[in-house]
């Protein structure tokens, strides 16, 4: 009887043994599994994002919106709030009057913070940090609202894409020509093939400046994050 209670503990030491190692190799083996796992999956998150191909006269069309409101020069990365106001302000007095509400005396065209957010967020994939007066007050910004001093201008400002200076991950540089013209559809304003035919020689449109235009590609779709004026 001895003898049998001695090699049945023995037995039942041996399975829990075992038992013993097996869990401490699995659990080794999940210590060293998770790293791996989370290594894997840090890497597909960060999987370098490379800037698509645009055709160009999708390009023409955006450069061309982002020409009308007159954005001001800003090297890659170095984005204020100040240029993406007056931009954003000008913008929306432009392409979407309806925003705005008038005065009493019609001096001034009130438009909501909110609505300048929106066309930074689509042209610029970021919102003002901070709401405020620019141009030295010629928009002011009182109790949530941007004060636009109301007035008339002629001719468009649009934009023609000469070619792609470079591809770089997720950014990618053109160089573009500014060009003021009549107030005419876009379509015909970016065909220069047809301008001769299209105007009179006094007005055709005429270059006013060249851009070096940056655009950072992000959650699939584009941004301006550079417009710089070259001499």
């Amino acid at each position: 009887m001895k003898t049998i209670t001695k090699i049945l503990a023995v037995s039942v030491l041996g399975i829990m043994t075992a038992c013993s190692n097996q869990t401490a190799n699995q659990n080794n083996g999940n210590a060293q599994g998770e790293p791996q796992a989370k290594e894997q999956a840090k890497s597909a998150d960060t999987k370098a994002v490379e800037f698509p191909d645009i055709d160009i006269k999708e390009l023409n069309k955006y450069f061309s919106d982002v020409a009308s409101a007159h954005l001001n020069s800003f090297e890659a990365g170095k984005l204020h709030d100040t240029i993406m106001i007056d931009f954003a302000v000008l913008y929306s007095w432009i392409n979407a009057f309806e925003s705005f509400k008038m005065d009493d005396k019609g001096e001034y065209a009130h438009l909501s913070d909110k609505e300048v957010d929106k066309v930074c967020l689509k042209f610029f994939g970021q919102k003002p940090t901070k709401h405020q007066s620019v141009e030295e007050g010629y928009i002011k910004y009182e109790n949530g609202e941007y004060l636009f001093p109301c007035g008339d201008g002629e001719g468009i400002t649009f934009a023609i894409v000469d070619k792609l200076i470079a591809k770089k991950g997720a950014t990618a540089e053109y160089a573009v020509t500014l060009y003021g013209g009549p107030d005419d559809e876009l379509d015909n304003l970016l065909n220069r093939a047809k301008w001769n035919e299209l105007y009179e020689e006094e007005e055709r449109p005429e270059v006013i400046s060249n851009i070096k235009a940056t655009l950072t590609f992000k959650d699939g779709k584009y941004y301006v994050s550079g417009w710089q004026y070259q001499k």
